[in-house]
């Protein structure tokens, strides 16, 4: 059977002949890169073990600590003027955002909190935790205590 006396087979040998085209120009393009010696060391104020401009920058309103909570503990309403990250590494947390519901997190489940908005964290209610706080930022502005009905959700709206 001739394929050239079908209807449209013209385009279909002249679209794989392009493509074929295409591959043969990709192909040799790529082994004359890989042919191309290694790149030189970086340039003076370039960090190693990195490529583009990185650069170590001054971190001292960088605060990093590690807190153990007992079941229940948690701190009071405040604000911080920067980002807060908390990593728990054992147990069970819980925070809440101003106005939003209270969540629960364990290890593995990173949270960060916005500079600027309210919000409490402690453990849960049944297991303290081991976690490491990172902060941007000197300023914290404390608020009231979370009451008890507060914490456990159990507040009336």
């Amino acid at each position: 059977m001739r394929t050239a006396n079908r209807p449209g087979s013209i385009s279909v040998f002249n679209t794989l002949i392009s493509c074929a085209a295409a591959a043969i120009l990709l192909t040799s393009a790529l082994a004359a890169q890989s042919a191309r010696p290694a790149p030189a060391a970086a340039p003076p104020g370039q960090m190693p073990n990195f490529t583009g401009g990185v650069a170590s920058l001054d971190a001292s309103d960088v605060r990093g600590v590690r807190f153990k909570y007992d079941a229940g503990a948690r701190s009071y309403w405040h604000v911080h003027d920067g980002p807060l990250v908390l990593l728990i590494e054992q147990g069970r947390g819980r925070y809440q955002i101003k106005g939003q519901p209270i969540r629960e997190f364990g290890p593995g489940e990173p949270i960060v909190l916005p500079a600027n908005v309210p919000h409490w964290h402690g453990a849960s209610p049944s297991e303290g935790l081991t976690w490491i706080a990172t902060s941007v930022g000197r300023k914290v502005t404390w608020m009231e205590p979370v009451a008890d009905e507060e914490y456990l959700g159990k507040a009336k709206k």
